[in-house]
């Protein structure tokens, strides 16, 4: 039997406007590292996902990721200031909460998909 070893596993994730949405991760802080036609690659740290140019509205509302982070509160400094609000129709940001998982944030894109931003409860 061959290896089983993974490389990578990477999400397909809807747009419902292709340039806002790529506008929209790149000011999250993420970097779009490949584009072709209605598919682009965008990458933080070692991390990465494809957004497509295409949408569906059951599709993008029940679509979650997530993203563990060291510091919650400073991604959300970092939401704030971007302005991702005020400057992407659709999104919208909680504040963070404690839950027995750590502490989550909840951003929407502009498409509607759900960011579940963690912060990993201390260990102990």
């Amino acid at each position: 039997m061959g290896s089983l070893t993974t490389l990578d596993l990477r999400a397909f994730i809807p747009s419902k406007d292709f340039a806002l949405s790529k506008a929209f991760y790149e000011a999250m802080g993420f970097t779009k590292t490949w584009e072709d036609g209605g598919m682009a690659q965008f990458e933080i740290g070692n991390h990465r996902f494809f957004l497509q140019n295409g949408y569906d509205k059951v599709w993008a509302e029940n679509s979650m990721l997530n993203l563990v982070v060291q510091d919650v509160r400073a991604w959300e400094s970092h939401i704030r200031a971007a302005g991702l609000v005020e400057k992407f129709p659709g999104v919208k940001v909680s504040e963070p909460r404690a839950q027995p998982v750590g502490i989550i944030l909840y951003l929407h894109d502009p498409a509607g998909v759900l960011w579940h931003i963690q912060q990993l409860p201390a260990a102990g």
